[in-house]
Formats: structure tokens, sequence, C-alpha cells
């Protein structure tokens, strides 16, 4: 016979089934879990709301009536998210530091934890920019780095003349220089990029290079030429990539009256030469946590190539490695660096407003 104080609720449970109720309590949660779960991601919004009230974000699958995606609840409405079905879903071989854009969206694989992550963003403005707005003359300059990152790092520029002086736009010749004054870290990834425009054989003098010379468009280098990367033309308007003394002949060819965004970009011990929209070529190199040096158009006295003669603008070091979509939007929008923006030198600064009307006046 069970005995048992009446006093308690009729439902007390008796100590030896006390195991089996436990039993059948972790079932209903389990239960209850796989309920939640599978409502989380439906197919049905209206039926996941009304058998669980309490939620707050549902993955809703195929539905006629609102995309694929992630719906979040915001009291009075939901909101979807659903901008990433281009997304890879095997990130097997994806380096960390990946980017993929698609429909002005970014999205950058990351690693918090050992768990990957695909981390949204909208813009990309560079840790280090250098602005030939400020340059207003063929003399010695120091331009200030107008990115993201403070540091003391600074870009030389010797002996450029403006072509237009409403415009950054400066032509690079037989005796100009223009380099970084300190080596910086970029930690595990960069984008060292700019835009190109009239590259050729010939010096404003009129003076030819010689045949057998490779002419610089980008140098990096450390400080004891451990490093010593080099994006170069031949006389036939080749380009070429030398890392120290090995050259690789890209077979892409400089057309003179076009303009280019250039970039070399690195990420996951190697570096890629990127023409526009189009991957030309990966080398594998070591770069991570260096300290280097970036010049545009000279060797930085490293005496092994002569000097480009080109048309440069928009100078602009990434610590990313910016996706195709991002270069191009830097070159058909300058200095926008935001997918949520389109206008390119005429959305000017405040102080940059001022220079041109004082040049006007």
């Amino acid at each position: 016979m069970n005995f048992y104080d009446k006093n308690y609720p009729s439902n007390t449970i008796l100590i030896k089934d006390l195991p089996e109720a436990i039993r059948q309590k972790g079932e209903q949660v389990v239960s209850l879990i796989k309920d939640i779960e599978e409502q989380k991601s439906t197919s049905n919004i209206k039926s996941a709301i009304e058998n669980f009230p309490y939620l707050n974000v549902l993955f809703v699958k195929e539905n006629n009536d609102i995309p694929k995606g992630i719906y979040f609840n915001n009291n009075n409405y939901w909101v979807g998210y659903n901008d990433y079905e281009f997304l890879p879903t095997d990130i097997t071989g994806i380096e960390i530091g990946k980017r993929i854009t698609l429909d002005n969206q970014t999205f950058e694989l990351r690693e918090s934890d050992n768990v990957k992550v695909w981390s949204s963003f909208r813009s990309f403005q560079p840790i280090m920019f250098f602005d030939l707005f400020e340059y207003h003359d063929e003399n010695s300059i120091e331009l200030p780095n107008r990115g993201l990152q403070h540091t003391e790092v600074k870009m030389i520029v010797n002996n450029l003349k403006k072509t237009d002086t409403l415009l950054p736009y400066a032509k690079f010749d037989k005796t100009s220089k223009m380099y970084t004054n300190k080596s910086v870290s970029c930690g595990y990834s960069f984008t060292f990029s700019a835009l190109f425009d009239k590259i050729s054989r010939t010096y404003s003098d009129q003076s030819q290079m010689n045949a057998t010379h490779n002419a610089i468009l980008f140098y990096i280098k450390d400080e004891f030429n451990n490093v010593s990367l080099a994006l170069t033309y031949d006389a036939r308007n080749h380009l070429w990539f030398f890392n120290k003394d090995r050259g690789s002949d890209l077979n892409f060819i400089l057309a003179d009256n076009k303009k280019y965004q250039i970039t070399l970009q690195y990420i996951n011990n190697h570096i890629d030469v990127i023409i526009d929209n189009v991957l030309i070529k990966s080398f594998t190199v070591e770069l991570d946590s260096k300290l280097l040096f970036y010049s545009i158009g000279n060797d930085m006295e490293y005496g092994r190539y002569t000097n480009g003669s080109f048309v440069i603008s928009e100078p602009s070091i990434y610590k990313e490695a910016l996706s195709i979509q991002e270069l191009m939007h830097t070159k058909n929008n300058p200095r926008t660096w935001n997918f949520s923006k389109s206008s390119g030198y005429l959305d000017l600064t405040l102080d940059e407003k001022i220079k041109l009307k004082k040049m006007l006046l």
C-alpha cells in the first residue's frame, strides 16, 4: 500500500515513480526543443508564430510570398534578411579573410573561437589613403595619410606634375618618386591599389626608356630587402611580376590609352595581381605581419628597375583583401568606399570645396 500526505496536491509524484517521471519530462523537453528548431526553420511563418509566439528569429525556407532568409521579430512586424544565398555552402579550401560581393553587399569569412562566420560589410575604407588633391606643384611633399589608420606613415611625393589643378591626377615621370616614409604591417592581408592612365615607355621629354629595363608600377620591400616584389612592364608593354630576381611574364599587354585599376592583393601566403575585374595571376609569398614599404613608379633605390611613365591617382592600401566588385566600385566611384554611395570626385569634403573655390577665384 502506498501512503502519502493528503494535503499535497493530487499530482504529487511518488518517490518510486520519480525516475520514470524525470525520463518522461526529459522526452517532453527534447520534443519541445525539436519543435522549436523545426518551427525556426519553416516555410510557414504564420504557423511558427502561432505555435511559438515568443520566437524572435525565424529561418524561412521555400515560400511563395517572401524570399528565403532570416527574419527578425520587431514587435509589430518582421524584418527579412535574405541577401546571402550566393554564399558557398561548402567553405572547404576558402581562406579566412576571403570576401564575396553581390548586389552591393560584401561578406567576409572570419573565424571566432574556431568557428567560421560570414560577416556582412557595406564599406571598405582604406587604412592608408594619400590624397593627390593636396599635391599642387612639382616640388617634394609629404602627403599625410587620410585613411582609417592613425599612423605617422606619409607618402613622399617628388617631381610629379598635376595634369589638372581641379582633379587628383598627377604625371609620374623620369625623376619622380612616390613612396611611404615608414614601414607598416597590414597583418595577414592587404590590398595595394591605384588608378593608372596613359602608361607609356616614353617620358615627358620624349626620351625613351632603355629597352632592356622593366619599368615600375608597384614596388613593395622590407627594410633589409629580404622582401622585393615588383609589378613592372617591359618594352612591349607586357606586364611582369618579380619576386627578387625571379620574373614572370603575366601575358597581359597594357594599352597606353586606357585607364586601369591595378592591384596587388595579399592573403593566405599568396599575392594576386588584379587588373580591373580580372585576376591575372597568383604567386606564393610569405608576408604575414611583415613591416613593409610601398612605392609607386620607382623601386626605392633598389636599382634594378627604371621609373615608370604614367598618370596616377587614388593610391590606397586596405587591410582587407577586397573583392573584385569592391575594387571596381572604387574605380567607377572614387572615394565613396561604400556601396550606398555612387558619387565621385564631385562629392568633395568641405576642405576640398574651399580649396576648389580658392582655385576658381
